[in-house]
C-alpha cells in the first residue's frame, strides 16, 4: 500500500472517531447544563414550598394564639355583674388588664412561664368576684344596723384579705416578669400591673367610704372579727 492510499484509510478512519467524539462531548456539555438547570429549578421549588410551609406554620401559630387567648377570657370572665357604678367601673377596668395579662401570657416563649401567668390572671378575676360581691353586701346593710352595730365586718375582713391576694399576685407578677426575654411583653406586664395596683388602692378608698360612720356596738363587732 503507497503513503497516499494510507492516508486516505486513516482519513477515513479518524474523521468518524473525531466526529463522534465531539458529538459525545456536545451531548455531555449538554445533559451537564440540563442537570444543573434541573438542580437549580428543584432547590427554587424547595425554597418556595419551605417557605410556603413556614407562612402556613407561623399563620397557624398567630391563629392558635388568637384562638387560646380568646379561650382563656371566656373561661377567666368575671361571673358576677354589680349594680352599684363605681363597683362597675372598677371591674371592668380590671378586666380589661387580665385580658392584656393574658394576652402576654399566650405569647410567651417559656411555656412555663405563660402557665404561670395564666394562672395569675385566671385568680385575679376570680378575686375581683369576690370583693364586688362583698362590696355590694356591705353597700346594701341598712342605716339602722349600721347605726347599732356599724358595717358588715365579715364583708369587710373579706375585703381586706381580697386585697392582700392581689398585692401578692402583683408582687409575683413583677418578679415572673424579670424572666421575660420579649422586654415588649415585659413593658405590657408592667402597665397592667400599674392598672391592677390603682384598681386596688379604689378598692380600698371604696372599702374605707363604707366603714365610715357612728354606731353603738360596732367597736365590739369590729374586735369579734379582729379588724
Amino acid at each position: 500500500m503507497n503513503k497516499k492510499t494510507l492516508a486516505t484509510v486513516l482519513a477515513l478512519v479518524i474523521t468518524p472517531v473525531t466526529v463522534l467524539a465531539a458529538s459525545e462531548n456536545a451531548n455531555q456539555g449538554e445533559s451537564t447544563q440540563n442537570s444543573a438547570q434541573v438542580q437549580v429549578q428543584t432547590q427554587t421549588q424547595n425554597a418556595d414550598e419551605s417557605t410556603q410551609i413556614q407562612t402556613q406554620t407561623e399563620t397557624k401559630t398567630e391563629a392558635q394564639i388568637e384562638a387560646q387567648i380568646e379561650k382563656d377570657v371566656t373561661s377567666t370572665k368575671q361571673q358576677y355583674k354589680s349594680s352599684d357604678d363605681t363597683t362597675k367601673g372598677r371591674a371592668g377596668e380590671v378586666a380589661k388588664a387580665v385580658e392584656n395579662i393574658l394576652e402576654v401570657a399566650n405569647q410567651a416563649s417559656d411555656s412555663t412561664i405563660g402557665d404561670q401567668i395564666r394562672t395569675i390572671a385566671k385568680e385575679q378575676n376570680k378575686s375581683e368576684d369576690g370583693a364586688n360581691k362583698a362590696m355590694d353586701k356591705l353597700q346594701s346593710r341598712n342605716k339602722v344596723s349600721r347605726f347599732f352595730i356599724g358595717p358588715d365586718f365579715k364583708q369587710v375582713k373579706a375585703v381586706e384579705q381580697i386585697m392582700e391576694q392581689n398585692r401578692q399576685r402583683v408582687r409575683e407578677l413583677q418578679q415572673i416578669m424579670t424572666q421575660l426575654e420579649n422586654t415588649d411583653d415585659a413593658s405590657a406586664i408592667q402597665n397592667q400591673i400599674n392598672i391592677l395596683e390603682i384598681q386596688n388602692l379604689n378598692l380600698a378608698n371604696q372599702l374605707d367610704k363604707n366603714e365610715r360612720g357612728f354606731s353603738l356596738f360596732g367597736w365590739l363587732i369590729r374586735w369579734f372579727y379582729r379588724i
